[in-house]
């Protein structure tokens, strides 16, 4: 009875069912099911510039078009993808996009593990993990930060219609995504030759009886 007890915990391992080399992969994978709400409930909201005293759109942004020059009758056709600022604070910004993704890191626990090969690859998905938790704060950073007329510092994005701040950073995050899937199916065609062994224990010498001699 003990015995197959002690099998049974050999081939599940100490992470249980989830020992398997897929596993942390497949955490890194699903992540955004709770990091992109997590991120949305988190941001806080965009300030327009006129309210922060700071400019409103880029200097060549165009306005509208007019046929014929300046119409005084108002014909002219707005530019509805006209690009515009939107200014968001810096700390709790970079705050709502990082703390989720520390969920990234989770796969790093498998290192841990006593198989060669979930070990191996819990550090390849921690490292992806790492790679996508910190492209959102790289590409917040990148941008400009300006004072407000009541001293606070702000991240200046250019805006369109069918662009903001969220869209901007989640579109890396797809990208790096597709690149962690891509290393899922390279790392399992690399590592499939390999099993899911244990790492071998020292043996110690038994002590027993010492055999007599003639």
């Amino acid at each position: 009875m003990t015995a197959s007890i002690t099998n049974a915990r050999a081939r599940t391992g100490r992470f249980g069912r989830l020992d398997k080399w897929w596993s942390p992969f497949v955490w890194i994978l699903v992540t955004p099911i709770v990091t992109l709400p997590l991120s949305v409930l988190l941001s806080p909201s965009a300030h327009d510039g006129p309210e922060l005293g700071l400019p409103d759109e880029p200097p060549d942004a165009i306005e509208g078009f007019c046929p014929e020059g300046d119409d005084p009758f108002g014909s002219c056709i707005p530019n509805f993808l006209a690009p515009y600022y939107e200014y968001y604070e810096v700390t709790p910004t970079v705050m709502a996009f990082a703390l989720p993704g520390l969920l990234n890191l989770v796969p790093f626990g498998w290192a841990a593990s006593g198989k060669r090969r979930v070990r191996a690859a819990g550090i390849v998905a921690g490292l992806l993990g790492l790679l996508r938790l910190s492209i959102p704060v790289a590409r917040l950073m990148s941008l400009d930060r300006l004072t407000s007329e009541d001293g606070g510092s702000y991240l200046q994005f250019e805006a369109t219609l069918f662009s903001d701040l969220h869209l901007g950073v989640w579109l890396l995050g797809f990208m790096a995504w597709v690149g962690s899937l891509v290393v899922f199916g390279v790392f399992g065609m690399l590592t499939r030759g390999s099993r899911d062994q244990r790492s071998p224990k020292p043996v110690h010498p038994r002590h027993g009886r010492a055999r007599g001699t003639l």
